[in-house]
């Protein structure tokens, strides 16, 4: 019985684990451990959490049934409640650092501590990362890793200076945000509505953009070389339209204009008519010189 456990335990019990034992529930008298740093009760069957004590720091709770979180202490440091069956979130701890919530029913965060480094909200309904009501739209500034994949996401704010790994895929966006002035070394962005994407930092190793509109990844360094190469391509493109419109308009000029006129002008039934012409056009030149010449003579007898 837990009961039995947990009354075994001395009151001045910095660690409880009580992780992967088919629990249902965690009785209330837990709240009597005042030094209590770390509890662990992962891998159960549990849907609601007691009140917890006061000096917890470290809270791990995933894999469980949960669908109400307990007040949380206020020294608590390191949250990992993912895979449960949360939808709503209580206040989080102003000094709140490291948050796993990925794998439940989430369509809502509350507003993130400014000392959260790690945030892994993946696997969620979220629209935003920030609730509606706030006026700040920003994450906080040392958080250096966000993963928040699988949700319904269409935009993520300005990325903090020191974040280093970013896994957005699988959401609705269409823009990343400007990432130049941070040292990012990770991005995973697959499967979204990209059209375009900011200029990446030479601090980037990997890089996945695959299954987007647009998914050539844009080297700093490389920018005016990638702008030559399209200028380049575009040329080429004018030039071979212009190649197939030239043997177009020569087709039609020739075949369907010039070589019928010449069939006709010279086709042999006509042959006979041209020579006629032209026989009756030499006599009458050499009709008009012969008066001439009689014309000329006449004048100079009688001149």
């Amino acid at each position: 019985m837990i009961e039995e456990y947990l009354d075994s335990l001395p009151e001045d019990t910095r660690m409880i684990n009580i992780s992967n034992k088919q629990l249902t529930y965690i009785p209330d008298s837990i709240c009597r451990f005042k030094q209590l740093k770390v509890l662990y009760c992962h891998r159960n069957f549990l849907r609601a959490l007691p009140p917890l004590p006061s000096s917890l720091r470290e809270l791990y709770c995933s894999n469980n049934q949960i669908r109400e979180l307990p007040e949380l202490p206020e020294g608590l440091i390191r949250l990992s409640c993912g895979q449960n069956e949360l939808s709503f979130f209580p206040r989080l701890p102003r000094h709140l650092r490291i948050l796993y919530c990925d794998g439940n029913r989430l369509t809502l965060l509350p507003p993130l501590p400014p000392d959260l480094v790690f945030l892994d909200c993946s696997h969620n309904q979220l629209d935003h990362l920030f609730p509606i009501y706030t006026l700040e739209h920003r994450l906080p500034h040392r958080m250096y890793f966000l993963r928040c994949n699988n949700n319904r996401l269409t935009t993520i704010s300005k990325l903090p200076p020191k974040m280093e790994s970013l896994y957005c895929s699988e959401n609705r966006l269409t823009e990343l945000p400007r990432i130049t002035k941070t040292g990012i070394k990770t991005i995973h962005c697959f499967k979204n509505c990209l059209s375009s994407l900011p200029l990446l930092p030479p601090s980037l190793n990997t890089q996945l953009f695959s299954e987007n509109e647009i998914y050539n990844v844009v080297q700093h360094n490389k920018l005016y070389i990638i702008k030559r190469r399209v200028a380049l391509l575009y040329k080429l493109k004018v030039w071979a339209y212009a190649q197939q419109c030239k043997r177009a308009l020569r087709y039609i000029l020739w075949v369907k204009i010039r070589e019928p006129q010449i069939r006709d002008l010279f086709h042999p039934s006509k042959l006979i008519q041209y020579l006629e012409d032209e026989g009756e056009h030499e006599d009458e030149k050499n009709s008009n010189r012969s008066r001439s010449l009689v014309d000329i003579v006449d004048q100079w007898i009688n001149g």
